[in-house]
């Protein structure tokens, strides 16, 4: 890490890696349990929504920022739990 990373994006940065790992097992046992494949990545979305704004609104407060930066988190994780943020990425890359 380079010198301007602070402790807050670093809390940050281990939120949202734990949650995705979080996220990709639990949708892995909803898929042994039945969930068929193609609902796979919004229930990875909805978990990870599920996850993230609890813990944002209970870190932050109640307030609307911490809901947005829950939000925003929880979609981020899901995606990113689901693999499609690594395929936007590449996407957008070209």
């Amino acid at each position: 890490m380079d010198a301007g990373t602070s402790s807050e994006q670093l809390l940050l940065l281990g939120q949202i890696l734990f949650i995705a790992g979080l996220v990709m097992g639990l949708v892995k046992v909803a898929r042994d349990a039945g969930l068929p494949t193609r609902y796979a990545p919004a229930a990875a979305v909805f978990l990870g929504i599920a996850i993230s704004l609890p813990i944002a609104l209970v870190l932050n407060g109640p307030s609307a920022l911490a809901l947005v930066a829950g939000l925003l988190t929880g979609i981020a994780t899901g995606l990113q739990a689901s693999g499609y943020w690594s395929a936007g990425q590449t996407t957008l890359k070209g």
